[in-house]
């Protein structure tokens, strides 16, 4: 592989993106998650509004979905980053690292869309679930 050094020296920014269908405005139907819904998606406590799910209209030949939006996940490289590649830390330790220092996940980027009726918690398990 390439040595730490390398990638230590080189790195200035890691981003992750997902894409995620768009409810239809036009027929998506409200209901209130359960609790397993919203820790599923990262949330420590319910949402103050309802979700959103997916129906089906002519408007989005009947999937429930019309358009898409990005997930964005961004670690910069700063020198605390740096030095955890130096030690050759695993990714989970890099990650914990980032988010104890404000990083927001992927998972996180999504759960806000959800809340915002963006898009559906199905969605979005589907794109950040890793198998």
């Amino acid at each position: 592989g390439i040595e730490p050094f390398l990638v230590a020296s080189s790195l200035s920014m890691v981003m992750a993106q997902r894409l995620v269908r768009k409810l239809c405005p036009a027929c998506r139907v409200p209901y209130t998650p359960t609790a397993a819904q919203w820790k599923n998606l990262g949330l420590s406590s319910a949402p103050s509004g309802p979700f959103y799910g997916p129906k089906g209209c002519p408007a989005c030949l009947h999937t429930g979905y019309r358009g898409r939006v990005g997930l964005f996940e961004i670690l910069p490289a700063d020198d605390q980053v740096r030095a955890l590649i130096l030690t050759r830390s695993d990714a989970d330790g890099i990650k914990s690292f980032a988010v104890s220092r404000g990083m927001r996940t992927i998972l996180a980027a999504g759960a806000e869309k959800v809340c915002a009726g963006i898009t559906s918690e199905e969605e979005v398990l589907r794109v950040t679930q890793e198998d």
